[in-house]
């Protein structure tokens, strides 16, 4: 929907008693439930009414659940998700920057095309990228002339994405907040995803582990190999239920990286941020692994039998 929108759905009694719906409640104001009659007979339906304001969420497409209270005895309440679109009042030629592998010191250029779909003037006022990436990832509007719009009433605009030569080597992930001057769609984030093919790299780019037994090494979880002499000059971790260690591997300038969780969490998911500064051919660079363990459901102990007398 573009404007404030109802629909109607059918409650239906299949018991044997009246049902009454005391309340229903909503995960956000947006999205809205009412009965016509809040008590329903036995065999009969009653209308459940649904409002939807666009104006009150930020994006194209929302889902949010409505909780249904009634003295139904074995359902005392039913949480039922209401999925809504609207027309977007930007159109985008895509939804992301990809810029795939990239051989390092390479620069690079990628173009969205944005294009307004009602005459109302959408501007952008700012364009945020996370702190650090801004030397190397850079993004900018460019106006396109109104003689070169589609429609003349509709205006367009580029969102220019670059990458400069002297991003470190491996796999590098921001998201761009671009903030608008409207008054519902403030703004939107647009990933921008790049490798850089450097003469190290890291295999997996990122440690995910399933089945983790605690107090059991996992050896070989990534490998470091590099074309250049190099060394590991510091690797530290964020979260103390992990250790992460790592050696020389068999082949020239390369590393084996083990993983142990050393003893059983409370928390079965565990998360790190693994920091490897290493220095290859003269240069020295911190990388961060992302890392996620997922431990092993421990069986529960068997309780000993004691003899009743």
């Amino acid at each position: 929907p573009e404007e404030i929108t109802f629909k109607e759905m059918k409650v239906f009694n299949r018991g044997g008693a009246p049902l009454e719906i005391s309340k229903i409640d909503t995960s956000c104001g947006c999205t809205q439930g009412n009965m016509k009659d809040p008590l329903i007979q036995p065999g009969e339906s009653g209308t459940l009414i649904i409002r939807v304001d666009p104006h009150r969420f930020p994006g194209f497409e929302t889902t949010k659940v409505l909780t249904i209270y009634s003295n139904d005895p074995v359902n005392v309440n039913i949480s039922m998700p209401v999925t809504s679109k609207i027309k977007g009042e930007v159109k985008f030629s895509a939804l992301k920057f990809d810029f795939g592998t990239l051989k390092e010191n390479v620069s690079s250029e990628q173009i969205i095309h944005l294009t307004q779909t009602q005459p109302e003037t959408v501007t952008i006022q700012e364009i945020i990228l996370p702190e650090g990436t801004s030397e190397f990832i850079t993004l900018e509007v460019k106006e396109v002339p109104p003689p070169e719009w589609k429609d003349s009433e509709l205006a367009e605009h580029l969102l220019v994405a670059r990458i400069a030569p002297g991003l470190s080597s491996g796999s590098h992930k921001i998201n761009a907040e671009i903030k608008l001057n409207h008054i519902r769609y403030k703004g939107f984030k647009i990933p921008v995803t790049v490798r850089i093919e450097g003469p190290y790299a890291f295999s997996p780019d990122a440690i995910t582990l399933r089945k983790v037994v605690p107090g059991v090494l996992q050896k070989g979880v990534m490998k470091l190999t590099s074309t250049v002499p190099m060394e590991i000059v510091n690797v530290s971790s964020s979260n103390e239920n992990i250790q992460i260690t790592y050696n020389s591997g068999t082949e020239p300038n390369s590393f084996n990286f083990d993983f142990l969780v050393p003893e059983a969490q409370k928390d079965r998911l565990q998360k790190d941020v693994l920091s490897v500064t290493v220095n290859a051919d003269g240069k020295e660079t911190t990388h961060e692994i992302n890392v996620v363990a997922l431990i092993a459901k421990l069986p529960e102990p068997t309780p000993s039998k004691t003899d009743g007398n």
